[in-house]
């Protein structure tokens, strides 16, 4: 999988070596349609969470910038998306207890870990996709163990 997304980096910040680009377009589509229903919100306090899925940044920081992508649940039960700038870690397991400390809003485009993998149709589709759009409330964080 990481393999996956790594190339899916590549192919996404690299010029194109073919003539048609209507898969990666398709994907970038998709991507789009899901973040703008995105709400999100500023932490105020450090929180204490359970892991649901985490899915590590693309790639380290550098000229462009990729973060972790984690679905969480608080204390009260409701579920979050947490963002967590040049994550690469994949240590986080399901149901795991760790703190999510405050993380200001980045001012640059940061690429995101979506996982798109072809259907039985031959379709891409997202393989989060019932978080990607029922997990509305989105925040930035840095995730401690």
């Amino acid at each position: 999988m990481k393999y996956f997304l790594f190339i899916l980096a590549f192919v996404v910040y690299s010029p194109s070596f073919s003539q048609d680009n209507s898969e990666i377009n398709y994907i970038f589509q998709k991507i789009e349609s899901i973040q703008k229903d995105w709400k999100y919100f500023k932490l105020k306090d450090t929180i204490q969470v359970k892991i649901i899925q985490h899915n590590p940044a693309l790639f380290l920081c550098g000229i462009t910038a990729s973060a972790s992508m984690t679905i969480v649940q608080m204390e009260n039960g409701k579920l979050i998306r947490v963002l967590d700038l040049c994550n690469l870690s994949d240590e986080y397991e399901v149901n795991q207890m760790i703190k999510i400390l405050p993380f200001q809003n980045p001012d640059i485009h940061v690429s995101l870990p979506f996982d798109f993998r072809k259907n039985s149709n031959n379709k891409y589709e997202s393989m989060t996709q019932n978080y990607d759009t029922s997990i509305l409330d989105t925040t930035w964080g840095i995730l401690i163990k």
